[in-house]
């Protein structure tokens, strides 16, 4: 899947995508006005999530197929949220959060004291799920 870290600064992401037996990198990390937003999971839940958010989420929230997944995190300014596939927001009241295959490694990275480009590269090194070089977006 991907590794996918943010503390209330910045966010951190891999760019591995691993489709079958195909891998190649993309961009995980969007801006959406004044939030930052990662998003992990099947491309295609990905796309609808990504394009309700920047819709204002006025719509309903989109409809995913069955074996849709989508893990992704909204940092803003008022804070850091969580969403799933059932779109509802959840806020992390934690100073940091990780979505994706190598989150445990990552936020135990957090929890040592690594920053999230640092926290994905070590998740690099015990997740083959994640890999390539890392983007960072700041707040």
């Amino acid at each position: 899947m991907t590794t996918i870290v943010a503390n209330r600064r910045c966010m951190a992401a891999d760019q591995r995508v691993t489709d079958g037996s195909r891998i190649f990198r993309t961009r995980k990390l969007r801006r959406i006005g004044e939030a930052v937003i990662g998003a992990a999971g099947t491309g295609p839940a990905i796309a609808k999530f990504l394009t309700w958010l920047e819709a204002g989420q006025q719509d309903t929230p989109p409809k995913f197929a069955k074996d849709d997944e989508l893990e992704a995190i909204v940092l803003t300014p008022a804070g850091l949220f969580v969403y799933d596939t059932a779109c509802v927001c959840e806020e992390v009241l934690d100073e940091f959060y990780a979505v994706g295959s190598g989150s445990t490694a990552a936020l135990g990275a957090m929890h040592m004291g690594a920053d999230p480009v640092r926290a994905v590269e070590i998740a690099a090194l015990v997740d083959n799920s994640t890999g390539g070089p890392i983007d960072m977006l700041r707040l």
